[in-house]
């Protein structure tokens, strides 16, 4: 079982927070900072607090002082984690898939058009549908990147 990694938020290959809480400075060592004070792992795709993941820094830091004020609630205690994310980046098969249907992949996430998905599948299923409907390579009603 792969633990999710505490990626340094200044690697080249992580994208910086966005909107850290008012107040916060955006420099790498604070977003670390925050990240351990508050047990927050970053595997790619999301951050951890917890049980939950949030696309934003911000969104993980003001859920954990949230909860800092509330005492625990011992059914809560006893829920399960998640399983940690493994994020891979897709091979070569996806990488060819992918050109043919013009699905990109950024920071764990890959993308048709406006929408993101978690698995190269799931954006091929919707691109096969979307063609077969006569779309093209982008959804129905998007303009061409």
């Amino acid at each position: 079982m792969n633990t999710p990694t505490s990626l340094s938020p200044e690697s080249p290959s992580v994208p910086a927070p966005e909107g850290l809480p008012t107040g916060s400075a955006a420099s790498p060592s604070e977003r670390e900072r925050l990240m351990a004070e508050f047990s927050i792992v970053y595997n790619g795709r999301h951050y951890q607090y917890d049980r939950y993941r949030y696309d934003h820094l911000a969104d993980a830091v003001n859920y954990a002082r949230l909860r800092r004020l509330v005492p625990p609630d011992k059914d809560e205690e006893a829920d399960a984690m998640p399983a940690p994310e493994d994020v891979q980046p897709p091979d070569e098969a996806q990488r060819q898939l992918m050109s043919e249907f013009d699905i990109s992949y950024e920071h764990g996430l890959y993308r048709f058009g406006p929408f993101r998905y978690e698995r190269c599948s799931d954006a091929v299923a919707y691109a096969r549908l979307e063609r077969g409907r006569g779309g093209g390579s982008q959804p129905a009603g998007h303009p061409q990147r």
